[in-house]
C-alpha cells in the first residue's frame, strides 16, 4: 500500500485549471495550484438568479443604458456573466483582480454585443465605462458606473457603506484605534500592486478590506485559506489511513494497493473517501462534519463534471466505514 495525498491534490488542481480553460502556471506545488483554482472561480460570478439592489443616486450614462438593462436581466435570470468580466481572462493564464480580492467588488462590462474575432473573442464588448457590483449569493448590489481609474477610489466603498452597511460590518475592527495616516486612493492602488493590504476609515470606524485581502505571494487570502483547509484534510486523512489500514485489509481479506484521495468529494461535500483502483474499491470514511462545499454549487460541474465523484454517501456497516466497488468514470 502506498499513497501521496498531496500529489493527488496537485493532480486534481492541474486538471481543474485545465477544465476551467486555463493553463497551470507558477509554482508546481499543491497549495499554489489549488489556490489558483479557487482564484479562477472567484473571478467568475456563480451563475444563479439574484435579486438586484441599486445604490441611491445611481446614474448610468445614456450611452450605456441598454447594456445596463441587459446586465440586470442576466443577473436576475442567473446567466453566466463571465463574458462581461475582466478582459485578462482571454489570456488563459491565471490572473488576480486586485479590487475583487481587496474589496470584494466585481467589475462588469456594459457592452451589448459579443466580440466575434481577435484575442477577446467570446467576450462582451467593453467600453471606458464599467459597472461595479458587490455580489452575494442572493443579491447583486449595484454600486455605480465608473471608469478604469476607479479601482482604488475610497468613494466606491463609501457608497457600499451608505447603502448596505451590513455588507461591511463583518470587516469592521471592533476596538478603538486610529490610523496614523489614512491612505489616499493612489496609496491604496500602490499597496495593492505590492501585495500589501490597507485599512480603510469610513465615518468613525476602520475596516479591513471586505474582499478578504491578498497574500505577499499574490494570492487571495480567502483562496489560500481554502487551499490550506484541503491540505490539512489530506494530513488528517493520512493519519486516519495509517491508524485503520490493518482493520480495512482484515475486513476485505486482501492487501490494499496504492490509494488516492478523492479530492472532489472533500472540496464539494466536506466528506472523505479514498480510492484503491488495484482493488477496485472506494472507501467512504465516517465524519461528523456537516455537508458543505468550498465551491459554489453552481460552479461544481465546471471543476468536476461527474457528480458521482462528489456525492455524499452516508456511511454504512463496518464501524461507520462504507466500502463500494469502483464505478468507471
Amino acid at each position: 500500500m502506498s499513497f501521496d495525498f498531496e500529489k493527488d491534490i496537485l493532480i486534481w488542481s492541474n486538471r481543474a485549471i485545465s477544465r476551467l480553460g486555463y493553463k497551470p502556471s507558477g509554482k508546481c506545488e499543491a497549495s499554489y495550484r489549488l489556490s489558483q483554482v479557487f482564484n479562477i472561480l472567484r473571478n467568475r460570478i456563480p451563475p444563479t438568479p439574484r435579486a438586484v439592489e441599486v445604490a441611491k443616486g445611481f446614474n448610468c450614462p445614456q450611452s450605456r443604458i441598454n447594456g445596463y438593462k441587459q446586465v440586470v436581466s442576466e443577473i436576475e435570470r442567473g446567466d453566466d456573466l463571465t463574458p462581461r468580466c475582466s478582459r485578462r481572462q482571454a489570456k488563459k493564464t491565471n490572473y488576480i483582480d486586485p479590487m475583487l480580492l481587496d474589496w470584494g467588488i466585481h467589475h462588469i462590462h456594459l457592452g451589448t454585443k459579443e466580440i466575434l474575432t481577435g484575442k477577446n473573442k467570446g467576450l462582451i464588448q467593453g467600453h471606458k465605462e464599467i459597472l461595479f457590483a458587490f455580489i452575494t449569493d442572493e443579491k447583486a448590489h449595484i454600486i455605480g458606473v465608473f471608469d478604469h481609474t476607479s479601482w482604488a477610489k475610497k468613494s466606491v466603498l463609501k457608497i457600499v457603506y451608505n447603502n448596505w452597511p451590513h455588507l461591511l460590518e463583518p470587516w469592521r475592527l471592533k476596538r478603538d484605534l486610529e490610523l496614523s495616516r489614512e491612505p489616499a486612493d493612489a496609496d491604496i492602488r500602490s499597496l495593492r500592486e505590492a501585495y500589501i493590504n490597507s485599512l480603510i476609515k469610513i465615518g468613525n470606524d476602520i475596516y479591513l478590506g471586505p474582499g478578504g485581502g491578498i497574500t505577499t505571494a499574490g494570492t487571495g487570502l480567502n483562496e489560500t485559506h481554502k487551499s490550506n483547509m484541503v491540505l490539512r484534510a489530506a494530513d488528517d486523512l493520512r493519519d486516519w489511513v495509517n491508524e485503520n489500514i490493518n482493520s480495512i485489509e482484515k475486513h476485505i481479506k486482501s492487501k490494499l494497493g496504492p490509494l488516492s484521495f478523492d479530492v472532489s468529494r472533500y472540496i464539494l461535500s466536506n466528506k472523505f473517501s479514498i480510492s484503491a483502483p488495484r482493488n477496485n474499491l472506494r472507501i467512504f470514511i465516517p465524519s461528523t462534519s456537516p455537508v458543505a462545499s468550498l465551491i459554489h454549487p453552481a460552479q461544481a460541474s465546471s471543476v468536476e463534471p461527474i457528480a458521482e465523484n462528489y456525492h455524499y454517501h452516508n456511511p454504512g456497516s463496518f464501524s461507520g466505514i462504507m466500502i463500494k466497488k469502483l464505478v468507471a468514470t
